[in-house]
C-alpha cells in the first residue's frame, strides 16, 4: 500500500482508465463502506493512516546519542524531541514513515553556524507516542515545536516530503514570517489524496468521511490548508528542492508552485530520487544557505531558479 497519499501526503499516482484489481477493490469496499462503514473506516485507518518506520541506521543512531532530549504534548501524545547545539533554532521536519535522524548530514552546517538544529519524531513515528498521524498531526507538532522553542528563536525550518507540506500549513497558522526549505515536498494534496485513493479503488463515499473527519476533530479544512495553495498566496519564503527523477513526488507541482509565487524559490537536483536527496552535500550546503541569509552563495548554487 506504499503507493497511496498516506496520511494526507506520500505518492500521487496516475489512474489507469482499467485495473481490474482496483476496480474489485472499489466494488468489495464500497458495499462493505455501506453495510459496515465504522469497520471499513477502520480499516482505511489502520492501512493508510499507520506508520512504517525503519529502524535507524549507524549515523542516525550516532547523531541521536549526541543529542540532548526533551518532549513536547500534542494532541494529548508525547512528541520526542531532539537538539544539538546552541543559539537560533532551525526546526527540521521529516516525512512519512521518517524520522527525525534523517537530517542527520544537516545538524553539523547548522551547529558550526551558531544554530541549534532541532528535531522531532512526528506523531506515530520513532520514538513518538502514537500509531496514526497525519498531515493535520504532523502540522500540529511542528506549530506545538515553535512555540515550546518561542518564536524569536526559530531561524527556519527545513521539511522532507509530508513534513514540507507541514512546514507551509504551519507557518501560515502561526502567520510566522521565517524562511523553509522544503525538500521533494507533498504540495497539492488533495488532488494527490483523490488518485492516490482512486488508485487502490477506495470509493468516495468510503474516504471523503474520513476526511472530514479528521477536518472536525483538528480544526483544518484540506481545502484551503492545501499547502500548493497556501505558498501560492505569496505570504511564505520559501525554497523548494526537488530532484527532476522523484519518482515518490514528481516535480512538476513543486514547478508549478515556484511559478505561483515571487517568495518560492526552486533548486532542481538530479540523480538523487527521494530520500537520497537528503544526505547530498550540494542540497544540504544550499538548504543551510537559503535559511542563514547567506544570498550569494544562494545565488551561486548550482541550479537554483525563481
Amino acid at each position: 500500500m506504499s503507493d497511496i497519499t498516506k496520511g494526507f501526503g506520500a505518492k500521487s499516482t496516475n489512474v489507469r482508465k482499467f485495473n481490474p484489481r482496483r476496480l474489485s477493490m472499489q466494488l468489495l469496499l464500497g458495499l462493505s463502506g455501506r453495510i459496515f462503514p465504522e469497520q471499513t473506516q477502520r480499516f482505511i485507518h489502520r492501512q493508510f493512516f499507520a506508520p512504517h518506520c525503519r529502524p535507524p541506521g549507524p549515523e542516525q543512531i550516532a547523531a541521536l546519542e549526541r543529542a540532548q532530549r526533551f518532549s513536547v504534548k500534542v494532541n494529548e501524545q508525547a512528541v520526542r524531541c531532539f537538539s544539538w547545539g546552541s543559539g537560533p533554532a532551525i526546526v527540521l521536519v521529516h516525512g512519512w514513515d521518517g524520522r527525525g535522524a534523517q537530517f542527520h548530514r544537516f545538524i553539523e552546517p547548522i551547529v558550526q553556524a551558531g544554530h541549534r538544529a532541532v528535531a522531532f519524531d512526528g506523531p506515530g513515528h520513532g520514538e513518538s507516542d502514537g500509531r496514526t498521524c497525519s498531515y493535520f498531526e504532523m502540522t500540529d507538532a511542528v506549530r506545538t515545536l515553535i512555540r515550546t522553542l518561542g518564536v524569536e528563536q526559530v531561524r527556519g525550518l527545513v521539511g522532507h516530503s509530508f513534513g514540507a507540506g507541514a512546514i507551509v500549513n504551519a507557518l501560515d497558522k502561526e502567520r510566522l514570517d521565517r524562511p523553509a526549505v522544503l525538500i521533494a515536498p507533498a504540495l497539492g494534496l488533495r488532488r494527490m489524496i483523490r488518485q492516490g485513493f482512486e488508485y487502490h479503488g477506495i470509493p468516495t463515499l468510503v474516504y471523503e468521511p474520513i476526511i472530514s473527519d479528521y477536518e472536525r476533530r483538528f480544526s483544518y479544512q484540506l481545502a484551503q490548508d492545501d499547502p500548493f495553495v497556501l505558498l501560492g498566496q505569496g505570504k511564505i519564503s520559501a525554497l523548494i528542492v526537488h530532484d527532476v527523477l522523484d519518482r515518490v513526488i514528481p516535480i512538476a507541482t513543486s514547478r508549478a508552485a515556484a511559478n505561483s509565487a515571487a517568495t518560492v524559490k526552486l533548486h532542481e537536483t538530479s540523480q538523487l530520487g527521494h530520500r537520497q536527496i537528503l544526505v547530498d552535500d550540494d542540497v544540504i550546503r544550499t538548504s543551510t544557505a537559503y535559511l542563514l541569509g547567506n544570498d550569494d552563495r544562494l545565488a551561486a548554487a548550482r541550479g537554483v531558479k525563481h
